[in-house]
């Protein structure tokens, strides 16, 4: 740290201390930091480091993913606001879903590489820098603190990743539904960010609006969705509860078709690493069979590479189920 002679120690470690290790260039003044000390101590072999123009990281190692993304925030804010509530620049994209904890953007959030996307409002004339994107926008958003960081809500951060998205449309699917499925927003809620901004008219996108209107809430049931139609198997409806007459619970079957009393389960390895898990699984189909409705397994590998094997055993567990009627006891929710 500089000399107490020079700056005000203690307001500089507080600064830090509310910071990550980044401040900038401003804020190290208002400390008592002037511009050349700064300099100074981001030569080779200095303590410091400019991560960004005008923002400085404050040690010697590394940023770490939470740091960058801060840098970027601050790097975007007005001049001399960097302190404002409510702040003047929010991290979106997919860089704030991965802070939300969106499994499908963490990736980004820790390339080192990889660009991150700032809000600002269109007024604003500043351009991008190093790995920075910045997104200008007329629909100022509410914002909000996740660990420390102004951040758009996820329904935001995820109409802002679509417009700049450059992966497969699996990887779309993937990280919308999660945003759904992980209960941030209803699908309309989602549609309509998404209608705002203007980015629901690419192909893609229509889809997958699609599929979470419908109750599709992963890939892998997206993908089912699709063999499904492909095959001509009337729709089921999605991820909807069956409980008995009396109101009590049974199950959440991926899609069932109540004219037949037939479920599908598509049962990922992945979500049955545990016993326990498996334990679940096997524990709610047989609470379905044991009401009378018939269940049809499937693995996401047989969806996504042998959907004709999938579609012809649905479609004959459909016929038994069609011919034998609902079961009785049984309601959709």
């Amino acid at each position: 740290m500089p000399n107490p002679s020079s700056c005000d120690a203690v307001a500089l470690r507080a600064l830090a201390g509310r910071q990550r290790n980044l401040a900038t260039l401003r804020q190290l003044a208002t400390v008592g930091v002037s511009g050349a000390t700064a300099s100074k101590r981001t030569r080779d072999g200095g303590p410091w480091q400019r991560i960004l123009p005008h923002v400085y990281l404050l040690q010697t190692g590394a940023a770490d993913p939470h740091q960058r993304l801060l840098a970027a925030v601050l790097y975007a804010s007005a001049r001399g606001d960097e302190n404002r509530r409510p702040p003047t620049a929010l991290l979106t994209g997919r860089a704030a879903l991965a802070l939300h904890g969106i499994r499908a953007a963490v990736p980004e959030m820790g390339a080192r590489d990889g660009s991150v996307s700032v809000l600002v409002e269109n007024t604003r004339r500043i351009a991008g820098a190093s790995y920075v994107r910045i997104v200008r926008t007329r629909r100022w958003p509410g914002g909000t603190y996740v660990e420390g960081i102004p951040s758009v809500r996820a329904p935001r951060a995820a109409a802002d990743a679509a417009a700049y998205w450059t992966g497969t449309a699996t990887g779309l699917r993937a990280l919308l539904a999660s945003v759904v499925q992980r209960g941030f927003c209803r699908p309309d809620d989602l549609l309509e960010e998404l209608t705002a901004g203007h980015r629901s008219r690419s192909p893609e996108l229509t889809g997958v609006a699609e599929e979470l209107l419908a109750g599709v809430r992963s890939v892998a049931e997206g993908q089912a969705r699709a063999a499904v139609r492909a095959a001509g198997i009337p729709d089921p409806l999605w991820n909807r509860d069956l409980l008995t007459d009396s109101g009590r619970f049974i199950a959440r079957p991926d899609a069932y078709w109540p004219e037949a009393g037939v479920a599908l389960e598509i049962d990922s390895k992945e979500c049955h690493f545990q016993e326990a898990d498996w334990q679940r699984t096997v524990e709610r189909r047989l609470r379905m069979e044991r009401h009378g409705v018939r269940v049809c397994s499937v693995s996401p590998k047989s969806v996504r590479t042998n959907p004709a094997l999938f579609t012809g055993a649905l479609v004959a567990v459909l016929a038994d189920g069609f011919r034998a009627g609902p079961p009785a006891g049984v309601r959709v929710r």
